[in-house]
């Protein structure tokens, strides 16, 4: 029988989980065959998910405050339905030139955009601009499209 221990490394597990295609593995105590649990490999992959994503999100709240640092504004500023900006590639839309859009925040994903990146409804976008920039992206966002 494959089993795993509670003190080992989880890439080890992971190996062998992978290696034989399996769900999970019961985890015995070390030294006995008394089972202490079972390790699941969707529940090792959330958790690695997770992680990744809380390390994503740390570093791009380290580089928000290194940017304020400069005097740049950073603002997040949600598309909302009806947005002529919605369906748009970034490549598409006419930026103010001061404008830069940092990243976007869909649901729980954080995208570090390109010029194909397209916009779509409830996009936060993180954007670095000045003043003005602000003022002038935050209209473009009003901007309804018309009916059909």
């Amino acid at each position: 029988m494959i089993t795993a221990s509670p003190d080992e490394p989880l890439s080890d597990v992971m190996r062998r989980l992978g290696e034989r295609d399996l769900w999970g593995l019961p985890v015995l105590a070390r030294g006995s065959r008394l089972p202490v649990g079972v390790v699941h490999r969707a529940a090792i992959m959330q958790t690695y998910s997770r992680a990744v994503a809380t390390k994503t999100e740390e570093q791009h709240t380290l580089e928000q405050t290194r940017l304020h640092l400069t005097g740049a504004h950073i603002v997040d500023l949600t598309v909302e339905p009806g947005s002529a900006l919605i369906g748009k590639r970034l490549n598409e839309i006419s930026l103010p030139h001061d404008c830069v859009i940092a990243s976007i925040r869909r649901g729980s994903k954080l995208i570090v955009p390109r010029g194909a990146t397209r916009i779509t409804e409830w996009d936060v976008l993180t954007v670095v601009t000045s003043g003005s920039g602000e003022s002038e992206l935050r209209h473009r966002l009003s901007e309804q499209t018309p009916p059909a």
